[in-house]
């Protein structure tokens, strides 16, 4: 007897009814076979025990491996962090008063940066766009969540990012610095500026990400895409 039909589900609206058949459709069991057999039962966000078997299978790559990977997943349930980069954009002080979003920025509106070992100063107002040191590459099963690192917000540095990272993502994730204080803050390489949650799909993804921004190596920027249908 199916969902729908069993008596525990007496008065499933037609929307419920409509799940329940897709959920027994043999392209659900068809999907859920594609997932390794330890995967099949999970959905939901991974605990640190769950994220070190996919890293070791090759489910989530980190490159390089942090040093202080283990340290981080011992002493965090859920998570991992990721460390700043070299490859900086900031927005130039320049004579450009406004801009329009979806529009071609000027040419000289980001200057790029190469963020030696004494760092950089981020002052009142300025606006970075920065990369991780770590490339992530994740599979078609499980995305990932970058959230900012409590330690860098109360410093007065805002961090923003794109919060969700697709399955099938691979490349170096980004970050949107900004300085809340009157006081500059000097960042500097392989401090940790962010961390990443990660979680199951109930079934692998129909097509792996292949956005604009798959496979980026260092901050990019376009303009919003003219078509809703583009990938960003």
């Amino acid at each position: 007897m199916s969902w729908p039909e069993s008596p525990k589900y007496p008065n499933l609206s037609p929307e419920a009814r409509q799940v329940l058949n897709h959920l027994q459709a043999p392209e659900w069991y068809r999907f859920q076979d594609e997932r390794p057999e330890w995967v099949k039962p999970l959905s939901g966000m991974m605990s640190n025990r769950d994220i070190r078997r996919c890293i070791e299978e090759g489910f989530i790559k980190i490159d390089p491996e942090p040093a202080d990977l283990e340290v981080t997943l011992t002493k965090n349930t859920c998570k991992t962090d990721f460390h700043l980069g070299t490859k900086v954009k900031r927005i130039k002080r320049s004579h450009v008063s406004e801009i329009t979003l979806g529009q071609k920025l000027p040419e000289d509106y980001f200057e790029d940066i190469e963020i030696d070992e004494e760092g950089m100063l981020i002052r009142q107002g300025d606006h970075v766009v920065a990369t991780t040191a770590e490339k992530l590459t994740l599979t078609d099963f499980i995305v990932a969540r970058m959230e900012g690192k409590s330690s860098v917000a109360r410093s007065g540095l805002m961090v923003e990012q794109a919060a969700v990272f697709d399955a099938g993502w691979d490349g170096y994730p980004v970050v949107e610095l900004t300085s809340l204080t009157a006081i500059s803050v000097r960042i500097k390489p392989g401090v940790p500026i962010c961390a990443f949650t990660y979680y199951f799909l109930t079934t692998p993804a129909m097509s792996p990400y292949d956005g604009q921004y798959q496979h980026q190596d260092g901050p990019r920027y376009f303009a919003a895409p003219d078509r809703l249908d583009e990938p960003i």
